[in-house]
């Protein structure tokens, strides 16, 4: 995969952690149940823009040997440009 897919892999894991924590406090269960849909979102989205199967953006063809970075990723992105391993090229 792609840096920018194991970043946000990474990232929506994290995020997906904090919310199980969340559910676990009286009066944060909505908001952790919320953010774990969020999260399922987001790596769907992501799984969907495999490289071998992108097709939906219309950023890469398989006539290019190495895909870019699509924009649809590089904008889920944006929520962790303050984290240190963000690339700024990533920044839409």
């Amino acid at each position: 995969m792609p840096a920018l897919t194991d970043f946000l892999m990474a990232r929506i894991k994290e995020d997906e952690e904090r919310a199980r924590q969340a559910q676990g406090f009286i009066g944060r269960a909505h908001a952790g149940g919320r953010m774990l849909d969020e999260c399922l979102a987001k790596r769907q989205i992501v799984k969907f823009h495999d490289p071998f199967l992108h097709m939906e953006c219309g950023t890469w063809h398989a006539s290019v040997s190495e895909p870019p970075e699509c924009p649809t990723l590089r904008a889920l992105a944006l929520p962790y440009a303050n984290h240190p391993d963000f690339h700024e090229r990533w920044r839409i």
